[in-house]
């Protein structure tokens, strides 16, 4: 299905990018290095940007944030 373009949601990649958000906090917070998360939230926002409804489409869309023109 993701190589179809299809993502049913199970978890929305809205609330991925929520978590996502909520963890960088966190690590920030405790004084750990965030350079993880900072990359996930780059391709999840890439992602969101790239398909029309990101809280309709389930995080598996975050691939739709690594495949330029997509």
């Amino acid at each position: 299905m993701v190589i179809d373009g299809e993502y049913p949601v199970s978890f929305a990649l809205t609330g991925a990018a929520k978590d996502a958000r909520l963890i960088r906090a966190a690590l920030r917070t405790a004084g750990v290095d965030d350079r993880l998360t900072a990359a996930v939230l780059e391709t999840t926002d890439a992602a969101a940007g790239r398909v029309p409804d990101p809280a309709a489409v389930d995080v598996a869309a975050l691939v739709a944030g690594l495949v330029p023109g997509r």
